[in-house]
């Protein structure tokens, strides 16, 4: 299974995955899953209005 969020490098990395991806097993570290769902979660917030600026999410306790 891939999860792939869209950023500015999306299509390179869907290349990338594309073309090397199917020879090998990818291994992704907790920091990155980390990363991933903190930028799925301020996305989130922010497209619900309950955040607006780039770290109130860090600041805030989102309900």
């Amino acid at each position: 299974m891939v999860i792939l969020l869209e950023t500015e490098k999306s299509s390179l990395t869907q290349q990338i995955l594309e073309t090397y991806g199917g020879g090998f097993g990818l291994v992704i570290s907790e920091i990155a899953i980390n990363g991933t769902l903190y930028i799925a979660m301020y996305e989130y917030y922010r497209l619900k209005g309950k955040i607006k600026e780039r770290y109130s999410l860090r600041k805030s306790t989102v309900k």
